[in-house]
């Protein structure tokens, strides 16, 4: 279980990760941390009482971020990628596009594939590139903020994928587009906030379903994966993540297994998480 003071600590190794990698520690991380320290102090001195909701937000939003990205330590990257977590806005409590959030989805899923077991590297293009017995499966990231052209996101997810070659995953994540803006599920238990996402995700799919038949039935992709995340307030508030993965049911037998894989993992490391 993460304390309060554990986000601090969190706070003070973000803080020492850009310094390590000569990279400005953005206004929004900056805040962030800075909420997290708040947080812990008046929680020591038992006065949380006297703190506005945007504080706990703030922290937990650090506490996201930190899980991420503090695994880059050491990655072959890790200048260049820090440095674009930098660039603008990564907190929940916005849904300002910027090349932060855009980054931090890359971050995120990739420490997630690696957290459940799966091998998996941080690769430009096309974002992430998953190593099963020398099979390799290429993952575009793709932080949606607009349905509007969503044809058009797709179609850039699947070149990416095309240019590195083998299977292929174009994997969405949804909160800026789907979620309101400091926005809670509240007063619900931690099964009906993760189907309640799951609704999301699923009507998303089913909404966009024929742009994604039409990569599918040229077995240009092998499957589409949505995540949503949101606050939820149960006993406390925390942060819930609900990943959906689709596929076309005629896909060549050997796409399947690979959806499999990935989605076998990721319901395991979502349920070890709760």
């Amino acid at each position: 279980m993460t304390t309060y003071g554990d986000i601090a600590k969190q706070a003070e190794a973000i803080q020492q990760l850009f310094t390590k990698y000569e990279r400005p520690l953005s206004e929004e991380l900056t805040a962030l941390c800075k909420a997290a320290t708040i947080l812990s102090e008046k929680w020591e001195a038992k006065k949380t009482a006297e703190l506005p909701p945007s504080i706990l937000w703030a922290a937990l939003s650090l506490n996201r971020v930190a899980n991420a990205v503090l695994r880059l330590d050491g990655h072959s990257r890790a200048e260049e990628i820090i440095g674009k977590l930098s660039d603008g806005d990564i907190s929940m409590m916005d849904h300002e596009r910027t090349i932060a959030r855009d980054m931090f989805w890359e971050v995120e899923f990739w420490h997630f594939m690696l957290r459940v077991g799966l091998t998996a590297e941080l690769v430009d293009p096309p974002d992430i590139i998953w190593d099963k017995d020398g099979q390799k499966t290429a993952i575009a990231c793709k932080r949606i903020y607009s349905e509007r052209h969503i044809q058009n996101v797709l179609s850039q997810a699947v070149h990416q994928i095309e240019a590195a070659g083998g299977f292929g995953i174009a994997a969405f994540q949804l909160e800026d587009a789907r979620i309101p803006k400091k926005s809670t599920l509240n007063n619900v238990s931690q099964d009906e906030a993760s189907q309640i996402l799951q609704g999301i995700n699923l009507e998303f799919l089913h909404e966009h379903e024929r742009h994604f038949l039409k990569y599918f039935t040229k077995d240009r992709l092998s499957a589409a994966l949505v995540a949503t995340s949101c606050f939820a307030v149960i006993e406390n508030l925390f942060v819930n993540t609900q990943w959906t993965v689709w596929t076309h049911p005629n896909l060549s037998k050997e796409h399947k297994q690979r959806v499999l894989e990935l989605h076998t993992a990721l319901i395991k490391g979502t349920s070890d998480a709760k």
